[in-house]
């Protein structure tokens, strides 16, 4: 059953979607099938973040316990607003230039492909930060 909700959801959502749009009177389908997945999503959809499972349990813990000494790491390493705000705008960047120099590693007649004088992204050697993962 898993293997058909995992093929059969991404080939036959586009087609209903289309069939729905090529409709202009099931317009209002679309609506409704929209409310209905954002609220089975809210409901049914559990945290996967590993830090937000761990504050959580910390936090239970605490309450449970009656004990302050159970942190996360999360908790306790808290980044200032202006780290935060320096990887927001670093890591794009770097993640382009880290996949740029991957897909030059794997395909090595890559650079044959490029016409004579053209600019080549920038080769980078080194791997890249913990922090940018």
């Amino acid at each position: 059953m898993s293997i058909f909700a995992g093929v059969g959801s991404t080939s036959l959502g586009p087609v209903a979607a289309g069939w729905i749009e090529a409709n202009s009177h099931l317009q209002w389908l679309r609506l409704i099938v929209t409310a209905l997945c954002l609220v089975l999503l809210v409901l049914f959809m559990r945290e996967t973040r590993t830090s937000v499972i761990l504050s959580r349990r910390a936090k239970k813990l605490r309450a449970e316990t009656g004990d302050d000494r159970y942190r996360s790491v999360a908790e306790v390493e808290l980044p200032s607003l202006k780290t935060l705000f320096i990887i927001s705008c670093t890591r794009p960047l770097r993640l382009l230039s880290h996949a740029l120099t991957a897909t030059q590693h794997r395909q090595p007649g890559l650079r044959d492909k490029f016409q004579p004088g053209a600019v080549l992204p920038v080769r980078r050697t080194h791997a890249l930060p913990a922090a940018y993962y």
